[in-house]
């Protein structure tokens, strides 16, 4: 049949009577349906599934890296100046290397700490060295635009009242070789106005000490008249203790009582701690209210139970009592609990 689409023959075998069908079509492709003869390749699915994983890890990570780079917080700078080495009869600052090593652990936590202290071998040198540190904070906006500066240097008093401080080599003798503290003051409120400056003044170790003449000491006293005549909204100091107070260390606090509470603070133990007073409110920011309610509470307790003696650290500032702000992060709790234990 014409149209048939294969052909019958006469075959040569032993029933020639039997037609033999032949099929004209010599390939096994043709003829076949589309795609009937495509075999995937072994494993091509788990291979795009991989490269698909792969490309989404990487995407998320490029995210993660742009969030880090645009929203993580930015650490607070700290800046230390305790300057070690003075000579009789300024007495030593006891376990004042302990207290700088404590504070330094918050580096590239939640703090940025510069120890300025080599810098302040004279007066000049260290106020240029509070200048350039400064500008590198111009603008800087992290964590609410704070700066915080830990001063240890012996706190004396002029003749005229004005609170003042020692550098290795001075005279204890000759005040006008001293620093006068207004004279940092000027320096740490220049550059950026808007920054808000927290000064942690450990300064007078003793309310009394006859080697230098001081009978009574009123240098916490003269701090507080100064701050509030400076009348600087952004500037914020907190003293190791008050007025006529000693300011004790210890060997069992492996530092000073002021020193130690001042770096667990700073930490976040002072956001965490509610017991026995309220102290912070567990947000994970550490505040200006919550950092000294932490050292005035915790030192004064140290000192009443292990001295028998009261020593309250206080807070001087121009702005409102309940005016408050973030000084930084909080340390996590584990974290916190690891300082401690050192």
């Amino acid at each position: 049949m014409a149209g048939s689409s294969s052909q019958s023959t006469t075959a040569s075998g032993w029933n020639q009577s039997r037609p033999e069908r032949v099929d004209p079509r010599k390939h096994r492709w043709q003829g076949a349906r589309r795609g009937a003869g495509r075999t995937r390749a072994p494993g091509g699915g788990r291979r795009r599934l991989r490269f698909l994983l792969s490309a989404s890890a990487a995407v998320g990570l490029l995210a993660l890296f742009t969030y880090g780079l645009l929203f993580a917080p930015v650490k607070t700078p700290l800046v230390i100046i305790a300057p070690a080495d003075f000579a009789y009869p300024v007495p030593p600052t006891a376990w004042i290397g302990e207290d700088v090593q404590r504070l330094k652990q918050l580096d590239g936590k939640t703090f940025r700490v510069v120890d300025a202290s080599p810098a302040w071998t004279s007066k000049q040198t260290g106020l240029d060295e509070v200048d350039r540190l400064w500008k590198s904070f111009t603008g800087f906006r992290g964590n609410d635009g704070v700066a915080v500066v830990y001063v240890a240097l012996p706190g004396l008093v002029t003749e005229d009242g004005t609170p003042a401080m020692l550098l290795p080599g001075m005279s204890a003798w000759s005040p006008a070789e001293w620093l006068p503290l207004r004279e940092l003051l000027d320096h740490l409120s220049a550059g950026d106005a808007d920054l808000e400056k927290v000064v942690l003044l450990d300064c007078r170790r003793a309310a009394a000490d006859w080697n230098l003449g001081l009978v009574a000491d009123t240098f916490v006293d003269r701090v507080e008249q100064l701050v509030a005549a400076y009348g600087n909204p952004r500037l914020h100091v907190i003293t190791a203790s008050s007025a006529g107070q000693d300011a004790w260390a210890s060997a069992e606090l492996r530092g000073s009582a002021f020193g130690r509470a001042a770096a667990e603070a700073l930490a976040g133990a002072s956001d965490r701690a509610v017991e026995p007073h309220k102290i912070g409110n567990r947000n994970r920011r550490v505040s200006l209210r919550e950092l000294h309610r932490y050292v005035a509470q915790r030192v004064d307790a140290w000192a009443r139970a292990n001295r028998g003696a009261s020593q309250t650290p206080r807070l001087f500032s121009t702005t409102a009592e309940n005016a408050d702000f973030r000084i930084a992060w909080s340390l996590d709790a584990s974290s916190l609990r690891q300082m401690a234990e050192e």
